[in-house]
């Protein structure tokens, strides 16, 4: 049934979205016939929650894809340092409580995100031959990136610093495509596949995982 569209959400709930037409007996053998599937997807998502809950947000975060933990070594000049090759945060000290780990994840999240940003645009601009008047990352709940093409103004979305770097590009990718080619039509996805062969692989990634 081509009509009717069917998403497990990161709590486990589905999304069911169909036309005025199709009926409850209709949507009910839709989702019987795919149950299979919807046990298997909110079990991977269950787990995925589970695992993150075990991890508290005061001893470390998830960045790029992988997870950081937090080390004090005091004193130190910076608020934080991101240590990559060992997959540690230095502090002066550790967050306190919750709402201190949530305000210093945010801006190490914001910060990161920019600078790969910084780095990424102008490459992708020259290849591409197109140009931004303005951009920025903001917390995003249903995208990952959004570009009003008639101002050149890309937003991205600052939950792309949890995956890893090739996501946040392949998203940067898309929205500046839309400085060629508005829809999401055949030509766009041309577009794509020539400037990014392997976004797909990027955005499978962005579909299968989640983190708060």
């Amino acid at each position: 049934m081509q009509s009717v569209r069917l998403k497990v959400q990161q709590d486990g709930q589905l999304m069911v979205s169909c036309p005025y037409q199709v009926t409850d007996a209709q949507v009910t053998e839709f989702l019987n016939q795919r149950l299979n599937w919807i046990t298997q997807q909110q079990q991977r998502l269950a787990s995925i929650r589970q695992q993150i809950t075990a991890t508290s947000p005061t001893q470390g975060m998830h960045l790029w894809g992988q997870y950081y933990a937090f080390e004090a070594i005091p004193p130190a000049k910076r608020k934080y340092e991101t240590c990559h090759s060992g997959s540690k945060v230095y502090l002066p000290r550790l967050p306190e409580n919750l709402d201190a780990a949530n305000l210093l994840q945010q801006q190490i999240w914001r910060d990161e995100l920019k600078h790969l940003i910084q780095t990424l645009l102008p490459q992708w601009q020259t290849t591409m031959n197109v140009e931004v008047a303005f951009w920025n990352v903001k917390n995003m709940k249903t995208k990952w990136g959004s570009c009003n093409v008639t101002k050149r103004r890309i937003w991205l979305s600052l939950k792309l610093a949890h995956y890893p770097k090739e996501c946040t590009e392949m998203v940067l990718v898309h929205e500046l495509t839309h400085l060629l080619e508005a829809s999401h039509n055949k030509r766009f996805y041309q577009l794509m596949d020539s400037f990014l062969p392997n976004w797909r692989d990027a955005d499978l990634k962005l579909k299968n995982r989640t983190f708060p």
